[in-house]
């Protein structure tokens, strides 16, 4: 299953929102998400794709420069729950997303969390620290 940050994934794809890939039966575990899951978090670079959500492959992208796979994702990792909560539990991390994420108003569940609660808290580490960081 694929799911983005916005309403749709072409949108993710051209304006570098967050998508997150998983398998629907491995995540979810009798109604709950396995927190040992690992799924595929990427986030594009805007710019190297069409408005439908296509890479823009071997088209030219400035004077000399072409389009090649290797620059289509700013990130392309797999993580799971527990390594974003490792992550977001060292030190003052916490804070600093609540802060820069404005959690008072929208904070994902963190307790009993869905897919969508995951990819907002990946997302939320990705603007606040950079997921390349974990």
């Amino acid at each position: 299953m694929r799911i983005g940050t916005d309403i749709s994934i072409a949108e993710c794809r051209c304006s570098g929102y967050m998508v997150m890939d998983y398998k629907h039966r491995d995540l979810m575990k009798g109604g709950h998400l396995d927190k040992d899951c690992q799924v595929r978090l990427s986030v594009s670079n805007p710019g190297m794709w069409n408005d439908s959500g296509r890479p823009n492959i071997g088209e030219s992208f400035g004077e000399g420069w072409d389009i090649h796979y290797r620059f289509l994702y700013a990130l392309d990792e797999d993580y799971s729950f527990n390594d974003l909560m490792e992550f977001l539990n060292h030190s003052d991390r916490r804070s600093s997303v609540a802060e820069v994420c404005d959690w008072e108003h929208c904070q994902p569940e963190l307790d009993d969390p869905t897919p969508h609660d995951m990819l907002h808290l990946a997302s939320d580490i990705n603007v606040t620290f950079g997921l390349q960081t974990i």
